[in-house]
């Protein structure tokens, strides 16, 4: 499942529909949310995803659909979904920023906590080596 943030998950070079159809040659169930706007008192706006309870009633209502499942958000409201993936013998990933994952998320999941800026380095890494 991808939690689609604020800053957009489908790009310019994928349309979401080319990002679905690929993802189902994968096996990958991946969702996409719009992007809420909230205007602050201040006049400023905010966007916010905040498709928690979709994530986490998705995740539960399919549970029998997968063994493994990866998560792209660290936020610390995925801590009692985590230990229960867990309990019952699932293997899920966390796929986040290190700098905005909860504490407790990290761990939690210890070795299963993959960090962005490290994926970004490896990736560079490999493709250094070619």
């Amino acid at each position: 499942m991808v939690k689609r943030s604020s800053n957009n998950f489908a790009s310019e070079k994928y349309s979401e529909s080319e990002i679905l159809s690929q993802s189902k040659k994968v096996w990958l169930y991946l969702q996409l949310k719009p992007v809420k706007t909230y205007h602050e008192p201040d006049r400023t706006t905010k966007r916010k995803a905040n498709c928690d309870v979709d994530m986490t009633f998705d995740m539960m209502r399919m549970i029998d659909k997968y063994s493994e499942v990866v998560i792209l958000s660290g936020d610390g409201d995925f801590a009692i979904l985590l230990k229960y993936l867990i309990k019952i013998g699932k293997k899920p990933i966390v796929l986040a920023r290190s700098e905005r994952t909860a504490k407790e998320i990290r761990q939690l999941m210890k070795s299963n906590f993959r960090d962005f800026h490290y994926l970004k380095y490896l990736i560079k890494f490999k493709e250094n080596k070619k």
